[in-house]
């Protein structure tokens, strides 16, 4: 039996603003403006880098969670049960979802709530615009930085229409709106045209037509922040030159207005103006036929260089062998030496991930040796194992189809039977106890509490607590974003208020494995985890319900013995050179 204590020391709490309380900050104004400052400047520095957890990682995370002290866990937690919470109780998080029972049938099929990923849209353009006190030469660079992120289009439906003719300038209307000083004369060249498709952005765009990234750079240190926005549908045009030159680039504000970026000279600088929609065509019939960028000739030339590429990659697709074995010749990097022995960049990026802080790929010495085990012939094929022989280490990787990750031959754990009592890592923190007759505070009905309230800022890993599979994923406002997991048996629990759901509904997961982050959503009073137990559909007390942890060691030893003959297999598959020959 453990009791429970809630802590209420408001002076320590880390409750994020709500509407009502717009201006009660935990830190004074010159403590958040250096942390903004700094936070926006590491974004930028970082960008276009996309950040995700590698399989690397998981393992590590699992590790540590089943490493955790539970008892020292349930220490913690008993020395604040040792009085009760009373009345303060109805102050915490009073009205979470009461879930359908259909939730609990074990049934991944079911109608699932959408949700919208744009909750967790990246907030680096705006926390950079904050920073302050940054020098111009900076604050160009940082623009040339975060181009991908300030020009992102919008997620509109529109028709990707692509119309052709040639249509040659050198004189325009007249500029509604100068904001530089423009040439007295216009550039000449071809004008092209590019309809925008779902994903594009001005830097996709420029990396399809194969055009400079210096030449973006430009126009981004030239541009206001919502120049470059773009939305699907939409038509931008480029006046290229007979040296294949970008004299000029025309965007849509809306549909009414435009902007116009214009240089004479391949070393100029770009002069923005704004001005009516279409200024830039002599005559009205022109503004539906142009070029279609695709047949820019630099553009035509990346297409043939594409299609070479994708020709051999092909080739290789159909024969690659189960095995591939081969030497480092030169000192270099894995991925430019992987490509060449048929790799693909998704299986360049496995090896890579699973070696993170073990070995580093990117300085391999002549000499070094791999052996690459895949479960087929041709690159639809999965990796099943690795060996790498160098002179920063010998490692053999391994993955494990029982949960599709890998490991070392000795750092596999099996899961079987472990359910652990919390969900969380470190010392854990009540907020609300589980209370079937706790009472409205207003309208003093009974509204029961069905879980725990566990105290977590925003971000906080939260970790299966046994094997189970997410039975659904989603948001309802009341519970914010939050997911629910099919355990053995009659066993389910559920995770409301989630800033971030890190698992798909149907999804096979293994205990301690990271499946959400905390977060403040749904109707809340400030930024925590509601954790649910159920049994049968019936909430208990996830405190006090007895858990069927390590009670199944059959199991357990089924599933060690399971991965120690599959590392056998792997290991004698590795050294079987028939394996390496070419299927021509």
């Amino acid at each position: 039996m453990i009791r429970v204590k809630a802590n209420f020391n408001k002076k320590h709490e880390d409750y994020i603003a709500t509407k009502d309380n717009k201006n009660n900050l935990a830190l004074s104004s010159n403590h958040m403006f250096a942390i903004t400052t700094i936070f926006a400047l590491s974004i930028a520095l970082s960008l276009p880098s996309h950040i995700t957890f590698t399989h690397d990682d998981v393992n590590n995370e699992q590790t540590m969670y089943l490493a955790q002290d539970e008892q020292e866990q349930i220490k913690n937690v008993d020395k604040q049960m040792q009085t009760d919470i009373g009345d303060d109780l109805s102050k915490e998080n009073y009205e979470d979802y009461d879930l359908p029972k259909s939730l609990f049938t074990q049934n991944v099929n079911q109608q699932e709530t959408e949700i919208d990923n744009s909750s967790y849209s990246n907030i680096a353009s705006i926390l950079a615009n904050n920073a302050l006190n940054i020098s111009k030469q900076e604050q160009e660079r940082q623009q040339a930085l975060l181009a991908d992120n300030i020009i992102k289009n919008n997620d509109n439906d529109a028709n990707d229409t692509k119309q052709n003719i040639v249509t040659k300038t050198t004189e325009d209307k007249p500029l509604a709106t100068n904001t530089s000083t423009q040439p007295t004369q216009r550039p000449q060249g071809t004008w092209y045209q590019q309809t925008v498709s779902r994903g594009d952005n001005l830097s996709t765009i420029f990396t399809y037509l194969n055009l400079p990234y210096t030449t973006l750079q430009k126009i981004v240190t030239a541009s206001n922040k919502t120049d470059l926005s773009l939305s699907i549908g939409q038509k931008v045009h480029f006046l290229i030159d007979d040296q294949n030159i970008v004299k000029e680039l025309v965007t849509p504000i809306n549909d009414n207005m435009q902007v116009r970026f214009t240089r004479m000279d391949q070393n100029d600088n770009f002069a923005r103006v704004v001005e009516p929609i279409n200024s830039h065509i002599p005559t009205p019939e022109l503004a539906s036929k142009f070029i279609a960028a695709s047949n820019m000739p630099l553009a035509v030339e990346a297409q043939k260089r594409r299609a070479l590429i994708q020709e051999q990659q092909d080739a290789i697709a159909k024969s690659r062998p189960q095995l591939v074995i081969f030497t480092v010749e030169n000192d270099g990097r894995f991925a430019t030496i992987a490509r060449k022995h048929g790799l693909t960049n998704t299986e360049i990026a496995t090896v890579q991930k699973e070696l993170k802080g073990k070995l580093n790929l990117n300085k391999l010495k002549k000499g070094d040796s791999f052996r690459i085990l895949f479960n087929g012939i041709g690159t639809k094929a999965l990796v099943n194992a690795f060996e790498i022989k160098s002179t920063q280490g010998t490692y053999a990787i391994f993955r494990n189809p029982q949960d599709n990750l890998f490991y070392e031959e000795n750092t596999y754990v099996p899961t079987a039977g472990i359910f652990k009592r919390f969900p969380l890592t470190g010392n854990i923190t009540i907020n609300s106890k589980f209370n079937p007759y706790r009472k409205h505070p207003v309208t003093r009905r009974v509204a029961p509490h069905n879980g725990v309230d566990f105290k977590a800022s925003v971000g906080t890993p939260v970790y299966a607590p046994a094997d189970g599979t997410v039975t659904f994923r989603g948001y309802q406002r009341a519970a914010g974003y939050y997911i629910v997991i099919a355990h053995d048996g009659p066993y389910s629990t559920v995770y409301m208020h989630l800033s971030k759901i890190e698992v798909q509904k149907g999804q096979k997961i293994s205990v301690g494995q990271m499946i959400a982050k905390t977060g403040n959503t749904g109707r809340t009073t400030g930024p925590h985890l509601h954790y649910e137990v159920r049994i049968n559909d019936r909430a208990v007390d996830p405190l006090k319900v007895d858990l069927p942890n390590k009670k199944n060691p059959a199991l357990a030893s089924r599933q060690m013995k399971n991965f120690k003959d599959n590392v056998k297999n792997y290991k004698n598959a590795l050294y079987q050179e028939s394996l390496a020959i070419r299927n021509n």
